[in-house]
């Protein structure tokens, strides 16, 4: 069967991947020069498929959702992974 919720956040991290470089550029600058694969050391002068705080954030809340069984903000706050 397949897992929707693992596709899901594969996604979503894959796509801030991808959106990295570009990051707030204008949508003018990126429709010069698609998005059609990974790129690197836009934005954020990052290697090529690295992800943003946005991505960090989401797997650490579903790390203290899986290990608490819930969602404990201090937990969450000191995860270290």
């Amino acid at each position: 069967m397949r897992n929707i919720w693992k596709a899901g956040i594969f996604g979503a991290v894959a796509g801030d991947a991808l959106g990295c470089p570009v990051q707030f550029e204008s949508r003018d600058k990126v429709a010069t020069h698609p998005v059609t694969g990974m790129r690197g050391y836009g934005t954020f002068n990052l290697p090529a498929g690295s992800w943003t705080d946005d991505s960090s954030l989401t797997l650490a809340l579903l790390s203290g959702i899986a290990d608490t069984g819930g969602i404990d903000l201090k937990h969450i706050m000191t995860l270290n992974r």
